[in-house]
């Protein structure tokens, strides 16, 4: 799975890291039973021959990162990679929902005015 945002032209918890992602990873396609967190400078990540850490099955996964970014205004382009369903929140508001591989939009935001941090949530 990839997440990329480039410039183009929800509830913060105060353990949410700014400018890099907080990953909790869970065995099950639906969050059913946590394994472990840890901070994930990116995400950019390849597990199609394995497990994404110790302890977490190599199959029927699933993992949900926020992190808080200091977007400066203009316009963003985000786009993202699963061979699975993904959701991705700006803010608390729902901006990508892909339910398959086959489904997996790019989406454009534009800030301006508004302070940051902005918060992401990637399911």
């Amino acid at each position: 799975m990839w997440l990329l945002f480039a410039q183009t032209g929800a509830v913060i918890a105060q353990d949410i890291p700014t400018g890099k992602f907080l990953g909790s990873y869970y065995n099950g396609k639906n969050f059913e039973s946590f394994v472990f967190t840890r901070e994930d400078p990116l995400i950019n990540f390849n597990w199609w021959r394995g497990s994404p850490g110790p302890g977490v099955s190599k199959d029927n996964f699933s993992v949900r990162w926020q992190g808080r970014f200091d977007f400066t205004a203009g316009d963003w382009e985000f786009a993202v990679s699963a061979d699975d369903g993904v959701r991705v929140y700006i803010d608390g508001t729902l901006s990508l929902l892909a339910a398959s591989e086959r489904e997996l939009p790019k989406i454009r935001k534009e800030y301006v005015g508004r302070k940051p941090p902005y918060c992401c949530r990637i399911f």
